[in-house]
């Protein structure tokens, strides 16, 4: 899938019109856009001044690149990212073109691959996954009060609402 499916202009950031604080933006199905996308999430945050401490940016930074990486590895398609700004926490959405299935079991203790979802749930304020066009959207929330490794992350699979 390209961008421009998503938007005209590919890849440029734009502000949704009914909500001043949200941006979206395409991320093509590049290994290098992944780190790329990352970091227009966080540069983001910073222009607008999201009230994000030096924690809080580092778990965007890396919750952000574990959702995009999965996005464009598991589809090998473009994605669609949109970062939020609701007055008390931080909302990362990233649109892709699978459809929601069953949550993936996790890594066994020698795989390389399968730990992301278990820092999702580590790590987010909250978390989930939807049904929505083209495939699913995966979404997470960081809270600037609650950054850092949640101790009741442990019941894993599935998010929280």
């Amino acid at each position: 899938m390209q961008c421009r499916r998503f938007f005209e202009g590919s890849g440029i950031v734009k502000r949704r019109e009914s909500d001043t604080h949200s941006f979206t933006f395409c991320v093509p199905a590049t290994k290098r856009a992944v780190r790329r996308g990352r970091r227009r999430v966080v540069d983001i945050a910073r222009i607008e001044g999201y009230p994000l401490d030096v924690e809080s940016m580092s778990c965007l930074a890396l919750l952000t690149g574990e959702v995009i990486a999965n996005a464009v590895l598991h589809t090998a398609d473009a994605c669609v990212v949109t970062i939020a700004w609701n007055g008390r926490r931080v909302r990362v959405e990233v649109t892709d073109t699978q459809p929601v299935d069953e949550i993936p079991e996790g890594a066994g203790t020698d795989g390389e691959n399968g730990r992301g979802l278990l820092i999702l749930n580590s790590l987010a304020a909250a978390w989930g996954r939807r049904a929505a066009a083209p495939g699913k959207v995966t979404w997470f929330e960081i809270d600037p009060d609650l950054a850092g490794f949640r101790s009741d992350a442990a019941g894993f699979p599935g998010g929280t609402p």
